[in-house]
């Protein structure tokens, strides 16, 4: 394949443009891991780690790592925020539950200047 920019890369229902898959590589390559606490609305706050893979823009996806069996399920359904060790709140909501973890997306609702400069 050329290095045209604009080519097309057919994919089992995928397709999308040789620069938006350079793009996504680059997005896939940041990590962003620390700990946390994660306040729930009516069950209280909990101290997690995090990894957050998916990082772009004001936007985060990635995992919550702490033993989700001792919460009730119906505690995730409501209004999420994850307080960041480096002063970062990240407001969420649950894709996937597990005994071990949370699969989380969300939005960036405040930050400190050094932390938006690592994303």
């Amino acid at each position: 394949m050329e290095d045209n920019p604009r080519a097309v890369v057919s994919m089992p229902r995928l397709e999308m443009t040789a620069a938006a898959r350079i793009d996504a590589a680059r997005r896939r390559q940041i990590v962003i891991a620390g700990k946390g606490v994660l306040v729930l609305r009516y069950a209280g706050r909990i101290d997690v780690e995090y990894q957050f893979g998916g990082v772009y823009d004001d936007t985060r996806s990635g995992y919550l790592l702490f033993d989700v069996s001792k919460i009730d399920p119906a505690a995730f359904g409501e209004r999420l925020t994850l307080i960041c060790d480096d002063g970062c709140e990240v407001l969420l909501a649950v894709m996937n539950v597990s005994d071990r973890h949370l699969g989380v997306i969300g939005r960036v609702l405040h930050s400190k200047p050094e932390a938006t400069a690592l994303a």
